[in-house]
């Protein structure tokens, strides 16, 4: 867990993504999946996007052989880059204004609203 939080804040510092332009780094979370599943899984990610339910609608695919970060994609393989939340630190780090990241977890929608008491309304 420590090693997994040391890379985020190190990517962190990293994200240069400049709001105003829409240019620079953010952070993206990897999945892999086999190239037969792509297009199913593009189909089943498009109404995820316009539910609002992600950081960005932003996608990156990469091919069987192409280098993602320091890994290359294996045979057979395609990788799906999506925009990580943390990228939201980074670009609150840009503009002075620092956090530190707790922990992840499952929030239970209802309604397209958190499920739990609490939330302002």
């Amino acid at each position: 867990m420590t090693l997994v939080i040391s890379t985020l804040e190190r990517l962190t510092y990293q994200t240069t993504l400049d709001l105003a332009t829409r240019q620079g780094k953010v952070i993206l979370n990897i999945s892999l999946l086999s190239e037969e599943a792509l297009d199913v899984a593009l189909q089943v990610i498009r109404p995820v996007f316009r539910a609002g339910l992600c950081t960005s609608d932003l996608i990156a695919v990469y091919r069987s052989g192409q280098r993602v970060g320091d890994a290359q994609v294996p045979a057979g393989m395609v990788a799906i880059g999506t925009v990580c939340s943390v990228t939201i630190n980074g670009i609150l780090l840009n503009y002075g204004i620092s956090m530190e990241s707790q922990f992840g977890g499952l929030l239970e929608l209802a309604e397209h609203k958190p499920a739990f008491g609490g939330w302002p309304q």
